[in-house]
């Protein structure tokens, strides 16, 4: 069946349609939300100071950064919150041999917080600091979406005591390179973007856990045979 547009011209079938009704349902029916529990959010800038931070314009959304570390110590991430809002944050690394030993920690700075020792120093212009515990054993996560295993250090919905501008902060040990991720917001939306960019999520995942080689497991194989589906079906890429 046609669309018809403003001027009553019929418009192209929506052939990829059906695809993102599979895609939909089939998420439905195995009781999960469709691809990574998480948005990607890292831009392969380093955001190593305060001044150069992430900036996070919706930080109730699920979404979450993937970082290397090497080079820098910091990753410091920023969001606008009010006073009584809750703030959702996980910290992890991929479950990697290399990174045995590598125990990276989380901070929240801004305004209203007491100041928590920090192994850096922190502009007093930006308020205290809250450090959010580690786990003493990380928790292990096998993320079934995109094959990848990762290792959870921290989780924490942390509260704004009041309004304004905070900062997520999360920093190596000394003198050690790793990798890590970290999460922000518990919100999931999932649209037609979502199912078109599957494939670059994929590839850009499994390849920050060093699985690029390894087989995909039935999940995530068929998500993506699901996404090229769309892309072949509707070739231009959405904003």
């Amino acid at each position: 069946m046609f669309d018809t547009d403003p001027t009553g011209a019929p418009r192209r079938p929506r052939r990829w349609f059906p695809v993102v009704t599979a895609f939909a349902l089939l998420a439905t029916a195995i009781g999960i939300p469709p691809v990574s529990a998480h948005t990607p959010i890292q831009d392969g800038r380093p955001h190593a100071t305060p001044a150069t931070a992430l900036y996070v314009a919706d930080p109730d959304l699920s979404q979450v950064a993937y970082q290397n570390m090497a080079g820098q110590d910091r990753f410091w991430v920023s969001m606008d919150l009010t006073a009584g809002q809750g703030l959702f944050l996980q910290l992890g690394t991929p479950d990697l041999e290399w990174l045995a030993g590598y125990t990276p920690a989380l901070a929240v700075v801004g305004p209203g917080l007491a100041r928590d020792p920090l192994p850096f120093r922190v502009p007093a212009r930006l308020g205290g600091v809250h450090r959010v515990p580690s786990n003493a054993t990380p928790e292990f996560f096998d993320e079934i979406f995109t094959g990848t295993q990762s290792n959870i250090w921290a989780t924490e919905t942390f509260v704004a005591p009041t309004t304004g501008r905070y900062h997520v902060v999360a920093f190596d040990p000394p003198n050690r390179d790793g990798k890590l991720w970290l999460a922000i917001g518990r919100r999931e939306q999932f649209g037609f973007k979502d199912i078109w960019t599957y494939h670059d999520t994929l590839t850009d995942v499994r390849a920050f856990h060093e699985v690029s080689d390894q087989p995909l497991p039935p999940l995530p194989a068929l998500l993506e045979f699901l996404s090229l589906l769309v892309r072949l079906f509707n070739p231009t890429r959405p904003a």
